[in-house]
This record gives structure tokens, C-alpha cells and sequence, in this order.
């Protein structure tokens, strides 16, 4: 209920008062000491090459399309449940400190990435987040996929491709091409 004192700018600032408490600036603070090292990790050995060129600008579109997304009085902002977060947290955070003691980067972004939505889950509840659900899609694509992803898929091209050519089905106009060719001439 609204009182004669109350002004809109005091209706504004309502929702900042209550996201604006020490257990949120706590976990703000933690968010940011997890989130700035690796991120500076992966802009170093990540953005600077050619296979992740795009991910700066995959970071801001997505911050945008985050931004763009906020609805002020669409969605209710009910925490979530603190036993999900608080095992969700537990599994993503250990999972980030194994990969940062061992070194490997895409793991340790992606296990940061979900410790991130977890706290996202924990603050603003699971409304908010299915309502920006495609801004947070979208953004997992600033991380470098492991390793071992991108070399299982361009694997399993590279075996169908050959499964293909071992038939003499033709599996691009070049091979198309050739195998015409190579018919014409017997």
C-alpha cells in the first residue's frame, strides 16, 4: 500500500533496497573475485586467437540482450530455494577449484559460469532467470569450449565423411566432381 509520504522515487528505489542487503553485497563481492580472474584468463589465452575472436563481442551483445531483457514488474522476485543453491553452489565451486588447481581453463569458465547462475538462482529465483533464459544461453558462448568437445565433433565428421567416401557417396560438389570424373573415365 502506498502512503501520501511516499514519492515515486522512494517506489523506485524499493526493489535496490531490498536486493541491496549485506548477504547479497557479500555474495557480490565473492561473484566478482571468482568471476575476474578467470575472465582475464579467458580474454588473454582465449579472445586473443582467431577461434575465439568473437567472444568479446558475444560478451557485450549478451550483457545487452540481458540488459534489454529485464522486466521490472513482469516477473516476481522470489529467491530460490537456499538448499538447491547452497548444493548447487557446492557442486559448481568444487568443480572450479579442481579445474583451477589443475589448470584447465574451459572447465574452470564453465564451472564459474555455473556458480554464477547458481548465485543468479539464489538472489533472483527461477522466474527471473527462465524469463532471460536466452541472454544466459547466449552468453555461455563467451566461454571456450573444451577441448575435447570440439575435437569429439569435428571426429565424428571427419569418421561420417569417410564412412561416406568409403560407399563413393559423395559428401560435398568437390567429391561430386571427382567421382563423376573418375565414372567418365572407365
Amino acid at each position: 500500500m502506498r502512503t501520501e509520504s511516499e514519492t515515486s522515487l522512494a517506489l523506485a528505489m524499493r526493489p535496490a533496497r531490498q536486493l541491496l542487503t549485506p548477504a547479497n553485497l557479500a555474495l557480490a563481492v565473492g561473484a566478482v573475485a571468482l568471476i575476474a580472474p578467470t575472465m582475464f584468463q579467458v580474454a588473454r589465452d582465449s579472445w586473443s586467437t582467431e577461434q575465439g575472436g568473437h567472444g568479446p563481442l558475444v560478451l557485450v551483445t549478451g550483457l545487452w540482450a540481458l540488459w534489454r531483457e529485464r522486466r521490472p514488474d513482469g516477473v516476481e522476485k522470489k529467491p530460490g530455494n537456499p538448499v538447491v543453491s547452497a548444493l548447487l553452489l557446492g557442486i559448481t565451486l568444487s568443480i572450479f577449484a579442481v579445474a583451477r588447481i589443475t589448470g584447465v581453463l574451459e572447465i574452470e569458465a564453465f564451472a564459474m559460469y555455473g556458480a554464477a547462475l547458481s548465485a543468479a538462482y539464489l538472489v533472483f529465483g527461477s522466474a527471473v532467470l527462465r524469463s532471460v533464459w536466452f541472454p544466459l544461453v547466449y552468453l555461455a558462448f563467451t566461454l571456450p569450449p573444451p577441448d575435447t568437445v570440439v575435437e569429439m565433433l569435428v571426429l565424428g565428421v571427419a569418421v561420417r565423411g569417410a564412412a561416406l567416401n568409403i560407399v563413393a557417396m559423395p559428401i560435398s560438389r568437390r567429391h561430386r566432381n571427382e567421382n563423376a570424373a573418375s565414372t567418365a573415365r572407365s
